[in-house]
């Protein structure tokens, strides 16, 4: 009989599921709104209320925190590779130098938020918001903006080559030194944006302050 069980929790043992993230951090951010250098992989967090909470160099990846608000919390060099981070608010939030390679940002609020030196490389950014955020040197290679708003965001110096930019509204932006080859700005909204030290533009039906420039392009 004893064999027979043994062979049965070895099995059982398999079969469960291992927890990525580390309760006792799960917990201290629960009591605390401060978890800096926390495990909180794969922590399932959506909607939930992190405003103004210390997660600097938190290790955030795979993490589930879709709607979550976390309004002016620090994130700096937090660790967000794959989070799922569709339709949160990071209003304010700092994210400087944070890992956010092929997270899922869409619908996100990053108004006034400071991502410098963030890399977002694979990060999916169909219509989020980053008016007044600060991109400067962010890594941005191929990035998806369609849609997005980027009205007032410093992308002073940022790597855009390749970019999909398309219906993308930059009015005001900083664009001074950007690396904007092979990006699709059609239908863009360049409205207050000084163009003269962009580099490499290709321009398709855009709206500067000087009128629509290469108006009869096709996409």
């Amino acid at each position: 009989m004893k064999k027979s069980i043994i062979p049965l929790l070895a099995i059982a043992l398999i079969a469960a599921p291992a927890l990525a993230y580390k309760q006792q951090d799960l917990d201290k951010l629960k009591l605390t709104q401060s978890c800096e250098g926390c495990d909180l992989r794969e922590v399932n967090l959506e909607l939930a209320d992190l405003s103004r909470a210390d997660l600097l160099e938190a290790d955030l990846r795979g993490a589930n925190l879709s709607g979550a608000n976390l309004r002016e919390a620090d994130l700096r060099e937090a660790n967000l590779r794959e989070a799922d981070l569709r339709e949160a608010d990071l209003r304010e939030a700092d994210l400087r130098e944070a890992d956010l390679r092929e997270a899922n940002l869409s619908g996100v609020k990053l108004m006034w938020t400071d991502l410098w030196g963030a890399d977002l490389n694979g990060a999916d950014l169909r219509k989020a918001q980053f008016r007044g955020a600060n991109l400067s040197k962010a890594y941005l290679v191929e990035r998806n903006f369609i849609g997005a708003n980027l009205s007032k965001v410093n992308l002073r110096g940022a790597d855009l080559h390749n970019a999909d930019l398309g219906e993308a509204v930059l009015q005001s932006a900083d664009l001074v030194e950007a690396n904007l080859s092979g990006a699709n700005l059609t239908d863009t909204d360049l409205t207050g944006v000084d163009l003269k030290n962009i580099k490499k533009p290709k321009f398709c039906r855009t709206k500067t302050s000087i009128g629509l420039l290469n108006p009869d392009c096709r996409d």
